[in-house]
């Protein structure tokens, strides 16, 4: 009736409305909608308060790189708020950014911030300030940052913490609940070079010495115990040579010797935690290799590394997809990793030109920030 009078009532504040939507989409079972809205009112509202709400909706799914990347702005803002700093110190902490935890939490000036400083301390071998852990708000803020760092897939952070804390003070065990699991050995391993007849038995592809060779060579990089994800159609031939880790294995096909079975395009795997991936022939299965290669980005944690097998143009491979390595890299740039190295290979292993490739093969690392 009075058009443009709307013009006339003050804006209802966005943070809120922004809140609450999200609060609904979760109640109805959707919390990748929640996040997706609370990032669209994040481009309008700058502010460290939403920013630290949207920070801590991030780090209660276990997705500290999103927690990251939704506190960062604020904070370059230059906003002062201690809150805010102490939140991305343990998030900087759960995604292995050691230096940028350390350099928040110099001064220490809030509890929060002590906390982070001693578990970063203790992680590293440095000398830890001491905790007093007799007194309550010292030891259940202990407690829920340990169990933070669970969620974020840091139980071996959390466990170390852990242990140190029942050192300090055997009492306070009834406070810090139950230990995480075990830290990881995160000893060097040699996987066996007597493997090669095996694996060529179950290999079904071409190039199998080039592929046990470039596996073996993934598989001496994971230490034992670190978290590792296993991706291929197939992924029988290659389990055994990445077993010495805390290894995930997902295939796609029906069948195949795998703990999931997946679509490249959709990864039921926790997000910024895996220090490995080790993808043969994975991204020919999508129907978005670069899709396939966000995904594969989303999982690795700060400095993880991606190892990667492509069916070269000289394979018999059983997929018709063919992907150059101009466009492999080109996809891995798109998704935030840095490609240290792209190599063509021969059914023999020997370097030949990528037109003349059985397979290709790039190694890559992921930087958060």
């Amino acid at each position: 009736m009075f058009a443009g009078s709307h013009r006339l009532r003050p804006a209802e504040p966005l943070e809120p409305i922004a809140d609450a939507f999200a609060d609904a989409l979760i109640h109805a079972g959707d919390p990748a909608a929640a996040s997706e809205a609370m990032a669209l009112a994040g481009r309008h509202v700058t502010g460290p308060d939403f920013a630290l709400r949207r920070g801590e909706r991030a780090l209660a799914r276990g997705d500290a790189a999103a927690a990251l990347a939704a506190m960062i702005p604020a904070w370059e803002a230059g906003w002062d708020v201690p809150a805010l700093e102490a939140r991305l110190a343990l998030t900087s902490l759960a995604l292995g950014l050691y230096d940028v935890a350390g350099t928040l939490t110099d001064e220490a000036p809030t509890l929060e911030h002590r906390l982070v400083r001693w578990l970063l301390d203790t992680w590293e071998g440095d000398a830890a300030a001491p905790l007093d852990l007799t007194r309550a708000e010292v030891a259940w803020g202990l407690r829920a940052m340990l169990q933070q760092l669970v969620r974020c897939g840091r139980d071996d952070l959390a466990a170390r913490g852990w242990l140190a804390a029942h050192e300090v003070c055997p009492a306070a065990a009834a406070r810090l609940g139950p230990p995480p699991s075990a830290p990881p050995e995160a000893q060097p391993f040699s996987p066996p070079l007597d493997g090669r007849a095996a694996f060529k038995a179950q290999w079904r592809g071409p190039a199998a010495d080039a592929v046990f060779s470039w596996a073996w060579s993934a598989g001496r990089q994971v230490l034992r115990g670190e978290r590792t994800l296993l991706l291929a159609p197939d992924p029988a031939p290659l389990r055994a040579l990445v077993a010495h880790g805390r290894t995930v294995v997902v295939g796609g096909e029906r069948g195949a010797a795998a703990d999931v079975i997946a679509d490249p395009e959709a990864l039921p795997v926790a997000p910024s935690r895996w220090l490995h991936v080790v993808a043969a022939l994975w991204l020919e299965q999508s129907l978005s290799p670069l899709a396939a290669v966000r995904q594969i980005a989303g999982a690795l944690t700060h400095e993880g590394q991606l190892h990667l097998l492509c069916a070269g143009p000289r394979g018999d491979w059983p997929t018709p997809m063919r992907l150059s390595p101009g466009m492999v890299e080109k996809a891995c740039a798109r998704a935030g990793l840095d490609v240290l190295g792209v190599a063509a290979r021969g059914p023999d292993g020997r370097p030949v030109d990528p037109a003349d490739a059985a397979v290709l093969l790039l190694h890559a690392e992921r930087r958060v920030i």
